[in-house]
């Protein structure tokens, strides 16, 4: 896929802003909140799903006080394409968690398939527990 910067620019130009920036934040804040009452005293192994989940990711992380082991994968349905279709795993979470609780990030649940083919994966390789977390979560019919 080659980048056309000047279309690039075009779908900026003619994108709208549906959450200003303050929202998205206090989002997050919530989010994190959340998180450091769950699993506070887990020590979890964090994995962000790449690519969409890095922003939530990194920004998430900075507001978790508490031990975490941080690493990533990328596991994908859509392959440049605007609908799913079978998993495919570019990247598998290259350390243990065995026995440990495991938070996946993520930037939207879409239809739930590939979060939750990510969460079948870690609970059969040996995850004690399986958290999520998702910025946004789209209002659709076709949950998996």
């Amino acid at each position: 896929m080659s980048v056309d910067l000047a279309h690039i620019r075009q779908i900026m130009a003619e994108a709208d802003c549906l959450y200003p920036d303050a929202e998205v934040e206090a989002a997050i804040d919530a989010v994190a909140a959340k998180i450091n009452a769950e699993l506070a005293d887990r020590n979890p192994v964090v994995f962000c799903v790449m690519n969409g989940g890095l922003i939530f990711s990194g920004k998430l992380v900075t507001k978790l006080n508490f031990p975490l082991e941080l690493s990533y994968l990328h596991a994908t349905r859509y392959r440049n394409e605007t609908s799913g279709g079978e998993l495919f795993w570019k990247a598998k979470p290259e350390i243990s968690f065995m026995d440990r609780d495991v938070l996946i990030i993520d930037d939207i649940l879409d239809e739930g398939h590939t979060l939750g083919a990510i969460i079948d994966f870690c609970r059969h390789a040996g995850a004690a527990a399986v958290h999520t977390a998702v910025l946004v979560d789209k209002d659709h019919q076709r949950k998996a």
